[in-house]
């Protein structure tokens, strides 16, 4: 009985990997000291659905995420491509809907045809389109740089630290954290001991409000404001208010964000409308004139490094009437 001998033709692919195979062996049997894998390089990004290897140098990076594109406006970093489809930017971000970026989509809804058109190096998601995350690694390594809205301060130095890791600019990434430390350093050294306040949002014209540890506890978290009343829930969706339970609470500040006015909501009331109550007026903020609008189109829509420099101005300047 003769064997049959069966005749093996090795693509072009199989031949590339046997010779990075053989010459591996062949520098590691020679010489013990042989420099590290590409993927052993350090260029592992610990984030928030894991861990991704990056590329050494991206050149087409995708960022899907507000609070990051908001931080890089303080950064001189190439960015490929940006959601446009249907984003109310902020006007400090305005540049980001400009023909030279690619569309990657809507902030909940990323345009995988054109993130594959792209060939992006990195994506990089976070807050509302983190749920896409599994769906864009496959066209790329992602990574989830969302903001932790239980500790936004130093979530939000991480997150601008990830960015200097991402671009491979990690001292400009620090220097700003460095200056942002500075800004809030200074600035909580001029809130008095023991002033209480309240973080409220107009939400269809009904008014929800935020504690320490929230999505809107900067002020509490970061410049040592005293809460006002104790809130039962942290979560994204704050705690329902009204007037009385303002009166009641009594804050020496009342911070104010509208989302009916971010989101460009039709026949909404301003939050000054919604606040002019006779009770409110009752209240240590309104008869001190310590109610504070604060830029609604950034806290709740953008709320990276820009967002709260701006509100750390804002906030000072209250301050020093």
């Amino acid at each position: 009985m003769t064997s049959e001998v069966v005749m093996f033709k090795p693509s072009v692919r199989c031949l590339a990997w046997l010779f990075v195979a053989v010459t591996s062996v062949t520098l590691a049997a020679c010489d013990n000291t042989a420099p590290p894998a590409a993927n052993e390089s350090g260029r592992t990004l610990q984030h928030a659905q894991g861990q991704t290897v990056l590329p050494e140098q991206p050149q087409r990076v995708a960022v899907m995420d507000m609070a990051a594109l908001d931080t890089l406006t303080l950064l001189d970093f190439d960015i490929a491509a940006v959601p446009q489809s249907g984003v109310p930017y902020p006007d400090f971000m305005q540049g980001y809907s400009e023909p030279r970026y690619t569309d990657a989509g809507t902030l909940f809804e990323p345009n995988f045809e054109q993130l594959s058109a792209l060939d992006a190096d990195v994506i990089i998601v976070g807050g509302r389109s983190r749920e896409a995350y599994a769906a864009l690694a496959e066209l790329a390594p992602t990574v989830d740089l969302s903001i932790d809205f239980a500790n936004v301060f130093d979530s939000l130095k991480r997150q601008t630290q990830q960015l200097g890791e991402v671009f491979q600019q990690q001292q400009a990434a620090s220097d700003l954290i460095s200056r942002f430390e500075q800004r809030v350093a200074a600035v909580k050294a001029q809130v008095p001991e023991q002033q209480t306040a309240l973080v409220v949002m107009v939400v269809g014209g009904r008014l929800v409000a935020y504690g320490p540890g929230s999505r809107f506890g900067f002020v509490f978290d970061a410049l040592g404001f005293n809460p006002a009343t104790a809130l039962e829930s942290q979560g994204l969706h704050g705690n329902p208010m009204s007037p009385e339970l303002i009166l009641n609470a009594n804050p020496d500040w009342l911070f104010v964000i509208s989302r009916d006015v971010a989101i460009g909501e039709s026949g909404a009331k301003s939050a000054k409308q919604v606040l002019d109550n006779q009770l409110v007026a009752q209240s240590e903020a309104w008869q001190k004139q310590q109610v504070l609008y604060l830029n609604s189109g950034e806290v709740y829509l953008a709320g990276g490094m820009q967002t709260y420099l701006n509100v750390l101005d804002d906030i000072e300047q209250a301050l020093q009437q």
